[in-house]
């Protein structure tokens, strides 16, 4: 299923496509009118997920990210924290 939802990011207009991960898991990707925009969230798998839970990477180029997803109200605030690396991934609850 893909799920098509709207937001805009640092002033693009994009549409979020749900996806799923070969591992398991929700991807959410972005597209802009000129094609792929940004990948929004990351595959962690030793990370325990709920089915409706995505792994939303706002930093470094996704900066922003999750303040468009959530006002856009493709996902919840953040429900916890994880580490992705050296920078944290903000685990929300897919609403749409």
């Amino acid at each position: 299923m893909v799920l098509v939802e709207h937001a805009t990011h640092r002033g693009v207009a994009i549409e979020i496509h749900r996806q799923e991960y070969a591992q398991g898991g929700i991807a959410l990707q972005a597209y802009s009118e000129d094609g792929p925009w940004a990948m929004c969230t990351v595959c962690m798998p030793e990370i325990t997920l709920a089915e409706n839970e995505v792994i939303i990477k706002d930093y470094s180029e996704n900066e922003g990210i999750l303040e468009a997803l959530v006002e856009a109200g493709i996902v919840s605030e953040p429900t916890r924290f994880v580490r992705v690396g050296y920078a944290i991934g903000y685990v929300c609850l897919l609403l749409s």
